[in-house]
Parts: C-alpha cells; sequence; structure tokens
C-alpha cells in the first residue's frame, strides 16, 4: 500500500462479499481515502496498481464495477480519468454492502458524506466539556522548580 493509504481491516472483514468483490471493496477504499485528503483528482489506475499491488484489469473491472452500481462516475478530462465518489448512493445501499447492520461503517460513510454534521456534533461537545471544566476545582500550580510531581491513579 502507499505511505499514508491506510484500511481498516475491521470493517474490511464486515462487508458483504457476496455483493461487493474484494477488488472493489479495496478500490473504493483507496478512492475515499485520497477523497478524504483531497488529492482524489492525482488517482490513476497506474498509480493504483502500484500502490495497492492489484493487476491493472482487475482495477478495470473494479471500478466499472462500482460505476455500475453508481459508487463512482468516471470522466475523461484530456485523457485522464477523474473520479467522482457518490456517497448518497453507498449510503443507500449500506444494508447490502456490509454483511450486518455495523454501526461502524455507516458512522464512518455518512461522517464523510455530510462532515458538518459530525464538526457540529463534536463543537457541542467540545462546548460542553469547556462548561465541565469551568466549574471544577483546578489544582494550583507547583512552586517547585525541576519537574512537576507525578500523579498516580492508585493513590
Amino acid at each position: 500500500m502507499g505511505k499514508y493509504n491506510g484500511i481498516n481491516i475491521t470493517r474490511l472483514s464486515k462487508y458483504n462479499f457476496d455483493y461487493i468483490s474484494i477488488e472493489e471493496v479495496l478500490v473504493l477504499e483507496y478512492l475515499v481515502q485520497y477523497h478524504l485528503k483531497n488529492m482524489l483528482d492525482l488517482v490513476v489506475p497506474n498509480r493504483i496498481e502500484i500502490q495497492t499491488g492489484i493487476r491493472r484489469t482487475k482495477i478495470d473491472n473494479a471500478l466499472n464495477a462500482l460505476s455500475e452500481k453508481k459508487f463512482i462516475s468516471i470522466n475523461l478530462v484530456k485523457r485522464r480519468p477523474h473520479y467522482t465518489i457518490h456517497f448518497d448512493n453507498i449510503v443507500n445501499q449500506l444494508s447490502k454492502i456490509f454483511v450486518k447492520e455495523n454501526r461502524y461503517g455507516y458512522q464512518y460513510y455518512i461522517a464523510i458524506q455530510n462532515p458538518n454534521a459530525i464538526k457540529s456534533k463534536k463543537s457541542k461537545l467540545a462546548i460542553v466539556q469547556s462548561d465541565k471544566n469551568k466549574t471544577t476545582n483546578i489544582a494550583p500550580k507547583s512552586k517547585t522548580k525541576g519537574a512537576p510531581k507525578q500523579i498516580s491513579l492508585f493513590d
């Protein structure tokens, strides 16, 4: 795999391989990782082949299958493919994509589809936590020089 292209093995084991092949899953995960880094324009089949080790024919078959399922669309611009991931279609098909309902898989694709919803939940959580921190007593700093005294959980 490429330097920063990680695939969650736990999530990979929960896919329904009767509906989606392993090559399709790997290519989809690869495209999603590049989408998250805002580098989807750099992806070409040769790069997928080099970084994943999947043969070019299997990559082409996986890309065609993903476009038939309407998970991605491929547009040629100056003889170079540009991929677009349709997260709405993926989220609508999650019950078929995964073997059984998988909370983390659902959250993963929904978070990518609508990152503002996740950000607003995190910001609300941060506000609640900051309010809690304001009400708690904060221990004064030690006046001793050198390393601060270590606190043990077992005191």
